[in-house]
């Protein structure tokens, strides 16, 4: 494996026409589907990102509204987040030392791997703490998220059922 990543880097560092033969290929699948490439540039950025933001506000709200008053829900919801942590680090740290022997020859040091597992804790530490805080002023902000839900521009009558689903008294 390691001879094969030192001939791939080798062959792009050291090849004549490696770089031009890329510049070419770009240029190429530019040239071919320039239309395409536009129209993706000025529809998917705002339509997605803000599909995306309605969703996780949604998901936000049913786990804030699963966990509340459910002592079982909120401690599996923290062990599987611990659990999310280390499954994340393995993860990366295996793309990390994969990269790391394509591109640097398999230098991997420990700070490297202490950075990225350090980084994955710290994000999943404030999203859990966010969701706490949430379920600390439980009234206040289900109150303010679901008003953020219906008031936005959305275009998708689905949230906008499922929010009256929600609160729907049973």
């Amino acid at each position: 494996m390691r001879n094969i990543a030192t001939a791939v880097h080798d062959w792009l560092v050291t090849h004549p026409i490696s770089w031009g033969l890329i510049l070419f290929s770009l240029s190429c699948v530019v040239s071919l589907f320039s239309k395409q490439i536009r129209e993706f540039i000025h529809t998917w950025p705002s339509r997605t990102l803000s599909n995306y933001d309605k969703n996780v506000n949604v998901n936000r709200l049913r786990l804030v509204e699963r966990l509340h008053n459910n002592t079982y829900e909120l401690v599996l919801y923290l062990a599987l987040s611990a659990v999310g942590v280390v499954d994340a680090a393995i993860i990366w740290n295996g793309v990390l030392f994969v990269a790391s022997l394509i591109f640097f020859h398999g230098t991997v040091n420990s700070v490297q791997l202490q950075g990225t597992l350090f980084g994955i804790g710290v994000g999943k530490a404030l999203q859990v703490g966010d969701v706490l805080k949430q379920l600390a002023n439980y009234d206040a902000s289900t109150a303010y998220m679901r008003k953020s839900l219906l008031t936005t521009r959305t275009g998708n009558r689905w949230i906008r059922n499922a929010l009256r689903l929600m609160t729907r008294p049973t």
